[in-house]
């Protein structure tokens, strides 16, 4: 993981009756990373619609999704990824789901 790197945009080629685990392999020989590693989401709205795990079918992903693959330490059992999102602070003190903004991250 290098957070330095920034957010690339890939083509990729994977089966269409695959799996994301499938899509997450082929990404993973182009991008240079295990494919392991890799965690797909659908961004809807600035947030997580969904979190596909390897298992989910590729069909799933329909053609005006928004799909993000992000990379994640999955060598240590005892880490947690959290989602994290991004909001505007305004001066009222309710909570405002529309103050999003950006793509959320893993």
């Amino acid at each position: 993981l290098d957070p330095l790197k920034p957010p690339t945009q890939f083509k990729v080629t994977a089966p269409k009756n695959g799996s994301m685990g499938d899509l997450c392999i082929a990404l993973g020989k182009l991008a240079n990373v295990p494919g392991d590693s890799l965690v797909v989401a659908d961004v809807y709205n600035h947030r997580f619609h969904k979190i596909y795990t390897n298992d989910d079918q590729l069909s799933h992903i329909l053609d005006r999704d928004d799909i993000f693959v992000y990379e994640t330490d999955n060598t240590d059992p005892n880490n947690v990824t959290v989602p994290v999102y991004l909001r505007e602070k305004k001066n009222c003190s309710s909570y405002a789901p529309s103050n999003l903004f950006g793509q959320p991250l893993l």
